[in-house]
């Protein structure tokens, strides 16, 4: 049986159910405030599609204890839990302190529960973005300027800690890099002109690299440079299922801004046409044969 937690009535979540019945394969998709342990049955492959809601207390550990439990019981995650711990924003920070430094610069961060450090970093930057640890869809991010210090105390009081980064003057638009296994899959973009988050459930539309050529000639060198970071994060990191984003600075810069395993793609197959549920499907497929 192959188990898919995430958000059934999402369209990745229909295609995905979709193309799973197509294949005849035996499945369940459950949401994460469905689950109980100890698992009465455990799947033979779990896919993860989405985070536990952020606003539970101990939302991380939680959902961490459940992937090692399927793992320990011989379920094959996906991605698996050491991917998982490696893509919160603060880890995501540092392994580009670790990895990337020279290869793709990223927007100056802080990672603490110290409110006064938080205030300093705002002051100094002047406007800065506050992330979540973990979550998509743009959820819980918050655009900061440097008289909203109340702001960023109500967020802290609500996450626990904080992470911010400096607001990066950019070009309306980013990039979204996908791969899956060992396969490069697409790229398409993310563009909105209303909104610093370019996310396609807050707004953002799909673009085709073609379509945004018009509006940015440097597109092609933007897109081209973030592939090759996808392709040196998955021979480094070793990750099997990710999107990576990237945003094109005013000034000509090209800065990573997270890898994301729970990627969104309805954008994606809007634009480009690309199926990346039955791409998906595929992948779990090849896993399970793989393991037999």
């Amino acid at each position: 049986m192959i188990l898919i937690i995430g958000y059934p009535t999402t369209y990745e979540s229909m295609r995905l159910k979709e193309e799973l019945t197509k294949k005849n394969l035996n499945f369940k998709m459950i949401r994460w405030q469905d689950i109980v342990l100890p698992f009465k049955e455990i799947p033979e492959l779990c896919l993860i599609r989405g985070s536990v809601d952020l606003d539970i207390h101990f939302a991380v550990p939680y959902m961490e204890t459940i992937i090692e439990e399927l793992e320990r019981m011989g379920c094959i995650t996906i991605p698996p839990i050491k991917m998982i711990t490696k893509c919160d924003k603060a880890t995501t920070y540092l392994l580009w302190k670790k990895y990337l430094k020279n290869v793709i610069k990223m927007p100056e961060s802080i990672i603490t529960v110290n409110i006064e450090k938080g205030i300093q970093f705002l002051e100094n930057k002047k406007i800065v973005v506050f992330k979540p640890m973990v979550g998509g869809l743009g959820r819980g991010v918050e655009l900061i300027k440097e008289d909203e210090i109340e702001k960023l105390e109500n967020l802290v009081k609500k996450f626990g800690i904080i992470f911010l980064q400096e607001f990066i003057p950019n070009r309306d638009y980013d990039i979204r890099t996908v791969f899956i296994g060992d396969e490069f899959i697409s790229q398409y973009i993310r563009y909105n002109p209303s909104d610093f988050r370019n996310n396609i459930h807050l707004g953002g539309l799909g673009k085709t690299i073609e379509q945004m050529e018009e509006k940015d000639p440097e597109i092609i060198h933007f897109c081209e440079k973030s592939e090759e970071l996808a392709y040196y994060l998955k021979a480094v990191v070793k990750f099997n299922m990710f999107g990576i984003d990237t945003i094109p600075s005013k000034d000509g810069e090209l800065y990573f801004l997270e890898i994301n395993p729970f990627f969104g793609f309805q954008g994606m197959d809007n634009t480009n046409n690309t199926d990346v549920a039955k791409i998906m499907v595929e992948f779990i497929i090849r896993t399970l044969n793989n393991s037999h």
